[in-house]
C-alpha cells in the first residue's frame, strides 16, 4: 500500500461519513502523530467512487472505539454493468481493502482515497 502502509495503525475511527450521490464514505480518525508522547491530531481518510461498504463489528456495550489494526489491499478488479433499460455496457476498475480494526473489520471497494488533515 502507498500512503496508507503502516501510518493509519492505531487511529481510531471516530466518525463515518457516506454521501450517497457523491459515492464517497469518509473516515474521521484520531491520528497518532507523536505516538511517544501520545499524541493525535485529526485526520480524514476519504475514499471516492464506493460501490461497496460493509461493516462486521460489534460494538461492546462500553463503548468501544474502534481501533485500525490492520489493512490489507486485496487488489484491484475489473468489472462491467450493463445499465438497464438502455443497456449501455459500463466498464470500470476498483480496489479492495479488507480494514481490521480492534471490535472487527470492515470492507470497502472504491476507485482511489484521500488521507488528509482536517479542514
Amino acid at each position: 500500500m502507498d500512503i496508507i502502509g503502516n501510518r493509519l495503525m492505531a487511529s481510531t475511527i471516530e466518525e463515518v461519513i457516506e454521501n450517497s450521490q457523491k459515492q464517497t464514505i469518509i473516515f474521521n480518525l484520531m491520528f497518532p502523530y507523536d505516538f511517544a508522547n501520545n499524541l493525535f491530531e485529526e485526520r480524514y481518510l476519504k475514499f471516492n467512487n464506493v460501490i461497496f461498504y460493509q461493516v462486521e463489528e460489534i460494538i461492546i456495550p462500553l463503548g468501544r472505539i474502534p481501533q485500525i489494526c490492520n489493512i490489507n489491499d486485496l487488489g484491484e478488479f475489473h468489472k462491467i454493468v450493463i445499465t438497464p433499460p438502455d443497456n449501455l455496457e459500463v466498464k470500470f476498475i476498483r480496489r479492495k481493502f479488507e480494514i481490521t480494526t480492534t471490535v472487527g473489520k470492515r470492507i470497502i471497494e472504491f476507485s482511489d482515497y484521500e488521507f488528509e488533515d482536517k479542514k
